[in-house]
């Protein structure tokens, strides 16, 4: 039982750090293009 409680914590605790990395990557090449055109 406590088995699967931890396995269920790590998925959701990786599901997380997915999520906080594609935000990160999404708003970083959002960042990104809006900076090249300021440039231009």
């Amino acid at each position: 039982m406590r088995e699967a409680g931890i396995a269920q914590n790590r998925h959701q605790t990786g599901t997380l750090t997915g999520q906080c990395h594609q935000f990160a990557h999404r708003s970083r090449s959002y960042f990104h293009s809006d900076y090249l055109s300021f440039e231009m």
